[in-house]
């Protein structure tokens, strides 16, 4: 099986080997961002512009509960390899790590990013849980005591070129180069 979302508020689940879609899931109010099956393939988790997360059965195609606890969309959805709990990021730029047989958070919010989480993964050789944000870093999280590890962010093409007094230059070339990690002591 194979599962898809859309900005049409549904899931659908593909039989992959022939290209039809079995099921229709439809419970969301916005735009589903995020699928994750469970390990075992039985359960699947969505998640939605909706601030929600919706765990459905998948042999009976319903929706078993939902996940209040984001204030914006989520974005991102992972299950631990365990299937014990779920990890999702969203656009308050948090990342959340829910239990599943309390079907509550587990703790609070992850906080460290300055935008939304766009994407996160379970590391389970390391315990790690990676967030990428559109802020431009990676976070990474011990997944037991929830404290922050490390924090990784590429360099940008001209981080901490200085520009300050280079003639020549556009407003909008000045800008575009500042962008790019340049220093400009003069704006």
């Amino acid at each position: 099986m194979l599962a898809s979302c859309s900005w049409d508020q549904t899931i659908k689940i593909w039989d992959y080997d022939n290209g039809v879609c079995i099921n229709t899931l439809k419970e969301h109010s916005d735009k589903v961002w995020a699928v994750a099956f469970s390990p075992n393939g039985k359960i699947l988790a969505s998640g939605s512009e909706d601030q929600t997360i919706k765990l459905w059965n998948i042999p009976e195609g319903k929706c078993i509960t939902t996940l209040h606890g984001h204030r914006g969309g989520i974005h991102s959805i992972v299950f631990t390899p365990d299937g014990r709990s779920i990890i999702s990021g969203n656009e308050d730029s948090t990342v959340m790590i829910w239990d599943m047989e309390s079907r509550q958070s587990s703790r609070p919010p992850l906080t460290g990013h300055k935008r939304r989480v766009e994407s996160v993964v379970f590391s389970e050789a390391y315990q790690l849980i990676g967030s990428a944000s559109g802020d431009e870093t990676i976070n990474l999280w011990d997944f037991e005591s929830g404290e922050h590890v490390n924090t990784l962010k590429a360099r940008r093409p001209y981080e901490e070129m200085n520009i300050t007094g280079v003639r020549g230059l556009t407003d909008d070339q000045r800008e575009s180069l500042k962008l790019l990690g340049a220093i400009d002591d003069e704006s």
